[in-house]
């Protein structure tokens, strides 16, 4: 392109260096027939820049016959040098995914951030992201989830310059070089380290659901939203009293590390979560004016990010899935829906890549109705093993971390039973497991067969009355609505507490808890439809009709048996007709 559509070349560079780096990716020294075009030196050449380097002279000359060909641009006047503005991203992008999760020290030492005031003249703040991100993700054994690790990865001098509430200290014990630095520059690059690290554990713990990197990030916002608080507008951040970050970049932080939760809580719904999430699309922007278009997108994919598949699918962490999400989550974003000079839009969407299909659910065979079952689930890390129990549906780990899977029989409803996830489409006939009773699991398939144990039925024998109910939800369930509702049940002595005594009790037998917010609501129909006047008297008539007929055609037609006792549908009709 030769005129306007220079406009574009960030983007231009940044889509070369992705696509290099997806040839070459996790591929690390090991990159067969490509040793002898140095493609390390030359990538660190444009990450860092320079002018006097050996390959100079061959851009120089690819520089003239592009001139001469008459593709000059009319807008941006190009020299000698390198224009890191341009080309430091697209680099960092293809030596971070060529060395992904190689634990390469030399090649992450390329990565290196200023350490002293005096070298943050040659950064540009926002690049020190980038350079955090891929340091971290190439050693990739070494990223924990504990604030400690955070605080390393920002280099010491900016430690010690920023205080806790994000403002810039002037104190003589702080290195002052020759150089006077801008105490906004160096607030601006403590928080982009901050959030460089950030997300690189958000994309190391993707899918994980790990409590610790989920509670760092949560404070991590929380944090970043407090600095937000007290910075200046952007109008003011060349005021000589201007020591902290200003609040576009602070906004655009804050956006980078909310992705970076959703990613660790993929899935999961957490509610916790999709609190913070949900006040970030909702807050109140008067001061500021309006919500920006980049602050909306990034916060819509993170809650899209949280309840991925509708709770079915998360984020693996294998190199071709932490790719997708890196390409898909380049931390500059967009000021318009037109807006691709930084990152083509459409790459964005690129994050579908990385989704695995991980919910596991339970069905019963006798009623072939999904049910909730307890497993004890064991997963293997390089820090070692550790067991969990969950109730399904839930998500399950990557296939790779996973040892064994156990259906709970002891204090459970249903046999004890193993189960054995394949790792891989090729293994699920050759991983036929010899102890009896297991089962394979492949790893498209998201059900898990069980049998309930006869003991753990309830039939009408064991039930004595009101009196063992409130005994008998205890054992069922946990859920403090039931619990209570037993409660009240096995306390009164009128008919409402007789017939729900019996209600609660067959709802819980067939596993349809949920069935009893329809009892109630027909039982209170009934009870009111005296005091009900007008169409209201005949809206209840019409729907208790249409309830009634549904069930007896379910039973007819369909020969299943209706989440409500018909008997009981047919007494309240006879009550209203």
């Amino acid at each position: 392109p030769s005129t306007d559509s220079w406009r574009d070349q960030e983007g231009y560079a940044l889509a070369a260096g992705i696509g290099l780096g997806l040839v070459n990716l996790a591929r690390g020294p090991s990159t067969k027939g490509l040793s002898d075009m140095d493609l390390e030196g030359k990538l660190c050449y444009f990450m860092n820049g320079g002018a006097t380097f050996k390959y100079s002279n061959q851009m120089k000359t690819a520089s003239d016959s592009f001139a001469a060909a008459g593709n000059v641009s009319a807008q941006v006047m190009e020299d000698n040098l390198i224009n890191l503005n341009v080309t430091s991203p697209a680099a960092a992008y293809a030596l971070g995914l060529m060395y992904l999760q190689t634990n390469d020290k030399t090649i992450a030492s390329r990565f290196s951030n200023p350490e002293s005031n005096f070298a943050l003249d040659f950064v540009r703040p926002d690049f020190i992201l980038l350079r955090v991100l891929f340091r971290s993700l190439i050693m990739w054994n070494e990223v924990k989830a504990t604030s400690t690790w955070i605080e390393e990865q920002i280099p010491q001098f900016l430690r010690n310059a920023v205080s806790e509430d994000g403002s810039v200290q002037h104190s003589t014990n702080i290195d002052i070089d020759i150089c006077e630095v801008d105490p906004h520059t160096i607030a601006q690059c403590h928080l982009y380290a901050l959030t460089g690290a950030s997300i690189a554990l958000g994309v190391r713990y993707a899918g994980s659901s790990d409590r610790d990197a989920k509670k760092i990030l949560l404070d991590n916002i929380l944090k970043l939203l407090t600095f937000k608080s007290k910075s200046p507008d952007i109008a003011m951040v060349h005021a000589s009293t201007c020591n902290r970050a200003d609040k576009p970049t602070l906004e655009q932080c804050i956006c980078v590390i909310a992705l970076s939760l959703s990613l660790v809580m993929a899935g999961s719904g957490d509610l916790e979560t999709f609190k913070l999430l949900r006040s970030l699309h909702m807050r109140d922007n008067t001061k500021s004016g309006r919500i920006t278009y980049a602050t909306s997108m990034s916060v819509s994919m993170a809650i899209g990010f949280l309840f991925l598949g509708g709770g079915q699918l998360s984020f693996g962490t294998s190199p071709k899935a932490i790719a997708a999400i890196l390409v898909s989550l380049f931390p500059h974003f967009p000021t318009s829906t037109t807006d691709n000079r930084s990152h083509l839009q459409a790459l964005r969407h690129l994050y579908v890549l990385g989704v695995e299909n991980r919910c596991m659910e339970a069905v019963d065979v006798e009623s072939w109705r999904e049910v909730r079952c307890l497993l004890e689930i064991e997963v293997e890390e390089k820090g070692g093993a550790y067991k969990y129990e969950c109730l399904t549906p839930t998500i399950l780990p990557e296939r790779s971390k996973i040892r064994s899977i156990m259906v709970k029989g002891k204090d459970g409803k249903y046999w004890r039973r193993p189960v054995k996830v394949s790792a891989s489409d090729e293994e699920i006939e050759e991983n036929s497991s010899d102890e009896v009773g297991s089962i394979s699991i492949p790893p498209q398939r998201r059900r898990l067969y069980v049998k309930r144990k006869l003991g753990q039925r309830f039939t009408g024998r064991t039930f004595h009355g009101r009196s063992d109910i409130q005994e008998i939800v205890g054992k069922y369930t946990t859920d403090p609505h039931l619990l209570g509702f037993a409660h009240v049940c096995s306390e009164g002595d009128d008919d409402f507490s007789k017939t729900f005594s019996e209600r609660l009790y067959e709802c819980l037998a067939e596993d349809k808890p949920t069935s009893l917010t329809a009892y109630l609501a027909m039982y209170m129909t009934v009870d009111g439809f005296q005091l009900t006047r007008g169409v209201g008297r005949a809206l209840n008539v019409q729907n208790m009709n249409v309830a009634r007929t549904f069930c007896s055609k379910l039973s007819v037609l369909l020969d299943r048996k209706p989440s409500v006792e018909h008997g009981f549908i047919r007494a309240c009709w006879s009550k209203v007709a």
